[in-house]
């Protein structure tokens, strides 16, 4: 009988390093473990995907994402002709986008909150966030040598692209935030990270914007919650969806209207202001 666990092991040995690398595997496996013992072709499969859905106390968008590799890695040991036939794997509903976005003056008081906690990586992160609109994991993956002081601009494509698979990411103009932001983390320079912890990669920034949050006095806010405010802004200020959709580092227009174009009503109160008749 070939187990999920061998499926897994087949994934991480010839897929996982041009897909989502060595360290994400181990974080998914630590949770998807769950199945290692089971047999994928089982008639209770699918029951048992049930199962572990009930133990997974966390956000759908998580558990949805775990069971998207999970389903990537039977899909994969098929192809390969470990198992005849990847079963159905069941995830929960898609939960309705998250459409928080800072306005411009909560937007300068996380700034100026990281400034009052004197902590550089605070202060860094936030001027890269708002002035480029980046996933939180290209900011704190970039390196030094993405940044080009000569012609300005920051290219936030992986210096070495392991796959076409990846989310695609911007080349982005550095404006005066940003000149703020990596000055400071010059003074700070140890390794290849811009954001560094002891010369290594930063992990995950939700804490650091926490701390940014609390000492500004906002509520609800996350990294997505910045690079939402960017998007959302930009486009209230009437600038071009190509653009605004470039800068994200969207595949297409589409991505950005469906995902930024879901305003309140409020939104729309300047454009129905102006049928007077």
């Amino acid at each position: 009988m070939t187990t999920v666990g061998d499926c897994w092991d087949e994934y991480v040995r010839t897929h996982i390093p041009t897909t989502i690398g060595t360290s994400a595997n181990a974080r998914y496996w630590g949770r998807l473990s769950w199945f290692q013992n089971l047999n994928p072709e089982a008639s209770s499969f699918p029951m048992e995907v049930k199962a572990y859905l009930k133990t997974r106390k966390v956000a759908p968008g998580t558990v949805n994402r775990e069971l998207a590799i999970l389903r990537a890695a039977l899909r994969h040991a098929e192809r390969e002709g470990l198992i005849s036939k990847s079963p159905i794997v069941r995830g929960l509903p898609k939960p309705p986008p998250r459409m928080r976005s800072l306005t411009r003056e909560e937007a300068k008081a996380m700034i100026d909150g990281a400034d009052r906690l004197r902590r550089w990586k605070e202060r860094v992160y936030i001027r890269l966030a708002l002035s480029t609109g980046q996933r939180p994991d290209a900011i704190t993956g970039l390196t030094w040598d993405q940044v080009d002081f000569t012609n300005r601009v920051i290219d936030f494509r992986p210096v070495c692209e392991k796959s076409s698979r990846m989310k695609n990411r911007a080349i982005v103009p550095i404006n005066d935030l940003a000149v703020k932001a990596l000055s400071i983390a010059k003074l700070h320079e140890d390794g290849d990270y811009v954001i560094n912890f002891a010369g290594s990669r930063l992990n995950h920034p939700r804490d650091m914007i926490k701390r940014i949050a609390k000492e500004a006095g906002i509520k609800d806010v996350s990294p997505h919650v910045l690079r939402h405010t960017v998007a959302s802004l930009l486009l209230q200020d009437g600038v071009d969806l190509l653009k605004v959709s470039k800068l994200l580092g969207h595949s297409s227009t589409l991505i950005t209207q469906q995902v930024y174009f879901q305003h309140p009503p409020s939104w729309l109160k300047e454009t129905t202001n102006l049928l007077r008749y």
